[in-house]
């Protein structure tokens, strides 16, 4: 029998291991993994259903806003690095593991930062590439107006709950119009209210009528309805936010005549209402109501003619009882005008508002 002598078995056992390490190169990744086999093109070398999130301002780096999503046609599962060369001082790029064959959206997250304007081309490098453009704009201004009928911003919406000693979160929204004369960076803001204000911050892409979200930021430190007043650029307006008053509520109705103004039944309306003299504390409204539930509660009528009246506090007893509602603010002009109290928050039993007709001169 032939004798191999023991450097003779380590060389063979290092040739095994060679071709072992040769033939898992070939099919593994160097995670040890297989790599995909997917496509990104359309019939034009587009990338499939590419999609640029982001606003890209010439001079700004580029942060995690910044991404473009594409589809890959995955024919075999494994993983994939997909990425773009450099145009203009950006680049895109993503990595990571299909697990299955078929359709999958790829999300290309975005560095760098633009050295001019423009609308860029960016190729994914590689034999299955594709490409996708990118506008690159100014860091100018935008020119726009707030649309308002006549002060009030036209037709806003709230959205989420205003509570007492809530702070605010991504629910809390308002959403406004605008006119767009000029794309650019906007930034809106309201003024501070009751511990809350209102922002906005982003880029007009185009020009025309354009709906901004503002997102409410503070906690709330009074009960009441607010006017929150736009302050940047053009026409200004306001929008009004109700904000209940804390748990436990109280459940009531405002007491009034069952016709058809509705009117509500008072103890007294005291005070002088002269144009343009700011109102005091002598200007009240006593009303009646009726409580079913102990607890909190908030009345306010809406802004009219300049002025409003509210209060806020706690039942600590059943049955009829008065309210004495505080007028505050300047009134615009004379004659005749109707404020409407309402119930603040929640009104399961009906009766959340009646009217008081009051003479101004």
């Amino acid at each position: 029998m032939k004798k191999f002598s023991f450097p003779s078995l380590l060389v063979a056992l290092l040739f095994t291991l060679i071709l072992d390490t040769i033939s898992c190169t070939k099919e593994y990744s160097y995670e040890g993994k297989p790599m995909a086999v997917y496509n990104l093109t359309d019939v034009e070398d587009r990338c499939i259903d590419a999609v640029v999130k982001g606003n890209y301002v010439a001079g700004a780096t580029l942060d995690s806003s910044h991404y473009v999503y594409i589809t890959a046609n995955v024919t075999k599962a494994g993983n994939y690095t997909i990425q773009t060369n450099v145009v203009n001082g950006i680049s895109f790029m993503a990595v990571g593991n299909f697990p299955d064959t078929g359709s999958h959206t790829v999300i290309l997250k975005a560095t760098g930062k633009p050295d001019s304007t423009g609308v860029f081309k960016l190729n994914v490098v590689g034999d299955n590439g594709c490409f996708f453009s990118v506008e690159v704009v100014s860091d100018q201004l935008a020119e726009y107006v707030l649309l308002a009928s006549p002060g009030s911003c036209e037709t806003f919406e709230v959205k989420g709950l205003y509570i007492l000693n809530k702070e605010m979160d991504t629910s809390n929204i308002v959403t406004v119009n605008v006119e767009v004369l000029r794309r650019g960076n906007y930034a809106l803001t309201t003024d501070t209210l009751a511990g809350i204000f209102f922002s906005a911050t982003g880029f007009f892409n185009t020009t025309g009528k354009q709906t901004v979200r503002l997102r409410a930021v503070g906690t709330a430190k009074s009960s009441g309805l607010f006017y929150f007043k736009l302050l940047e650029n053009g026409l200004p307006c306001d929008f009004k936010i109700p904000i209940q008053n804390a748990e436990p509520l109280a459940i009531y109705a405002l007491v009034s005549l069952f016709t058809t103004e509705n009117p509500c039944i008072l103890k007294s309306v005291s005070g002088d209402y002269i144009t343009a003299i700011p109102l005091s504390a002598n200007n009240t409204i006593e009303l009646f109501v009726f409580v079913f539930q102990t607890g909190n509660f908030t009345i306010s009528t809406d802004r009219t003619n300049g002025i409003i009246f509210s209060n806020t506090g706690k039942f600590d007893r059943l049955g009829e009882q008065i309210v004495t509602l505080s007028g505050t603010g300047i009134p615009i002009s004379s004659g005749l005008f109707s404020f409407i109290p309402q119930i603040i928050g929640p009104a399961p039993i009906g009766g959340y508002r009646c009217n008081i007709n009051l003479a101004i001169r």
